[in-house]
């Protein structure tokens, strides 16, 4: 479904702002008169330029991909801040955590990638923002359920290569090695995975899977047990300028539309980026304290609600889109024999749409060619 409720508002020095347009912000805002001017400048070049990228995607959905070939040309070997030049402390720390919502500070994210950010949020691109209701979780859970107890699980994936007219997949449960030989093989893992154990990859593509990079997160879960109306029933996202997190979810938003408020509710903080980093050295008992004394500070009403905090830290969350990325989609999409390749790494904002995406195009090409060959699959013998 399209993610309801305001999905980019702003929070700067105990102003909350998820209602109007965004070209108001500048001046709603508690910022200095070189700050509102700051601000404006650069939100005039990022409406410019995320205009600019909606009309490549329309072109390109049309079947005229040149426009957005032109774009990534000029767009995507230039950095956020490039493009901005230079701003006023608070407006850097205000697109700092906006773009830290992919994992990158504005100095370290295409200027391409930051246009496709800023389409989803407020270029009115629904289609780009979408979510499952449920939860993402949903999709492998309905995977699993169809595959039964031919899924394996706590099994490490040691190599993939294709050998003569299939592949050999070679994975450890505890001490054991087993392997296992199919016509064809998906690899939905991470490029830094991907790159650690698909054997034969072609030398741009495993190139181009070593460079990319990926960004940290740390996380908290929370779970609250309010019975009434809260400030954020309204709000989908808000990035936070000046607090430990950089973003603020309230993910109870996209199952409640417009059937009324129950009990209780589903938030989530995460700081990405630099923001992560500078957490790392500390312990999850101290984010988790750091964590809800700025959620509290940020909404006072928080307070005595917060029934459960679950935090995770990931070092390698998600890839985004450095200077210079747009180079490397022909390598990722090179041909790769029998084993095809699939992942959220594919878009240059890696989102849930992308690895369905490209899993659903491996499933399509191996099904043709199995139509074409026939014959079924078969098992490796046991090493």
């Amino acid at each position: 479904c399209v993610v309801p409720g305001n999905r980019m508002g702003l929070a700067l020095k105990h102003r909350i702002l998820v209602s109007g347009k965004a070209e108001s912000y500048p001046l709603r805002l508690p910022l200095s008169i070189a700050g509102r001017l700051s601000f404006m400048h650069a939100g005039l070049r990022l409406r410019r330029v995320t205009g600019k990228f909606l009309k490549a995607l329309a072109d390109q959905e049309s079947g005229d991909p040149a426009t957005m070939a032109r774009f990534l040309a000029r767009y995507g070997a230039l950095s956020v801040a490039d493009y901005l030049g230079r701003m006023h402390p608070d407006v850097h720390a205000i697109f700092s955590a906006i773009t830290e919502r992919v994992a990158a500070p504005p100095e370290d994210l295409a200027t391409a990638a930051g246009a496709t950010l800023f389409g989803m949020v407020w270029g009115g691109a629904d289609k780009l923002a979408r979510n499952v209701v449920g939860g993402s979780q949903r999709l492998p859970d309905a995977i699993a359920a169809l595959l039964g107890n031919r899924i394996a699980l706590n099994a490490a994936v040691v190599s993939v290569e294709e050998e003569g007219d299939g592949v050999r997949v070679t994975y450890r449960t505890g001490h054991r090695e087993t392997s296992i030989r199919a016509r064809y093989a998906i690899v939905a893992t991470p490029a830094y995975v991907t790159h650690g154990i698909v054997r034969g990859l072609a030398r741009e593509t495993a190139d181009a899977l070593a460079w990319l990079p990926y960004g940290p997160f740390y996380c908290a879960a929370i779970l609250t047990d309010e019975t009434g109306p809260m400030p954020w029933d309204g709000v989908y996202a808000l990035a936070v300028a000046d607090r430990s997190f950089g973003m603020f979810f309230n993910h109870a938003n996209v199952v409640r539309g417009g059937g009324g408020r129950e009990k209780g509710g589903s938030l989530m903080v995460y700081a990405g980026g630099e923001r992560a980093r500078r957490l790392f050295p500390m312990s999850d008992d101290e984010i988790r304290a750091r964590f809800l004394a700025d959620l509290i500070d940020l909404y006072p009403q928080a307070k005595g609600i917060v029934r459960e905090v679950v935090i995770q830290r990931w070092e390698k969350a998600v890839p985004y889109a450095r200077p210079g990325r747009y180079a490397l989609q022909p390598a990722l999409e090179r041909p790769q024999g029998r084993v095809l390749l699939a992942g959220d790494y594919f878009s240059p904002v890696a989102n849930m749409e992308a690895a369905a995406t490209t899993g659903q195009r491996a499933a399509a090409a191996i099904e043709a060619g199995l139509r074409e060959g026939g014959g079924r699959l078969t098992p490796a013998p046991q090493p």
